[in-house]
């Protein structure tokens, strides 16, 4: 999210050697309709990125409206289980959009399948904001949606980029929301440019990054809890 500010999406994926022509999320939920993905398989369809222990293994998404017919709820459920099996932790980023669309036609069924379907199964949701006054705005006007989505789904809440000022936004945010604990993700925008310049993450381009520590935490929370 933090790097996003630097360079668009693409970009990024470019840079990472991560591209666009085929996407994993639907190669996937072709073979588990097809009833043949297994954990092998899944761990086979994604691509390679970093190494060591900062290696991930990533499933690339649907870039094109034309593609959302491609990743139905039933297939992304046999996905969910199959990533359980694979790997030691999933991480999906579900972006912003977790309302369900009830206009007619296949495009409207699918557009949200995967955000919701991820949340449905999710054992930690990190909940992002930017650290400006619209940033919690955004963020408290989208919460009614997601706890709708997301239950009594134990809960991080992130200021990012934050500047370690603004009382006023975690004021706001804990008035509503005072059971989730909120973390600050440092504006580091030197350790992010090291990052994209080089195509690697923070772990590997910019070790001592504050935004990294603040990451890492975030990490060893959602995953111990």
């Amino acid at each position: 999210a933090a790097i996003g500010k630097l360079a668009r999406p693409r970009e990024i994926a470019l840079a990472l050697g991560l591209v666009e022509e085929t996407s994993g999320l639907a190669a996937a939920c072709r073979q588990a309709e097809a009833g043949v993905l297994t954990p092998t398989a899944l761990a086979t369809t994604c691509m390679s990125v970093g190494g060591g222990r900062g290696q991930w293994r990533i499933l690339g998404g649907i870039g094109r409206v034309d593609r959302w017919v491609d990743v139905r709820p039933a297939a992304l459920d046999r996905l969910w289980a199959a990533a359980r099996q694979a790997f030691d932790v999933v991480v999906v980023d579900v972006g912003f959009c977790l309302e369900v669309d009830d206009s007619p036609g296949a495009w409207g069924r699918q557009r949200n399948a995967a955000a919701v379907s991820a949340l449905s199964e999710a054992d930690h949701l990190v909940a992002v904001g930017d650290d400006s006054g619209l940033g919690a705005a955004r963020l408290l006007a989208a919460w009614p949606i997601v706890e709708e989505r997301s239950g009594a789904l134990a809960t991080t809440l992130v200021r990012n980029r934050s500047t370690g000022r603004g009382g006023d936004w975690r004021s706001a945010v804990r008035l509503t929301l005072p059971a989730h604990p909120i973390v600050d993700v440092p504006d580091d925008p030197r350790a992010m440019r090291a990052s994209w310049r080089r195509g690697r993450s923070l772990g590997e381009a910019a070790r001592r990054s504050r935004a990294r520590r603040a990451m890492g935490a975030i990490a060893s929370s959602a995953v111990s809890g």
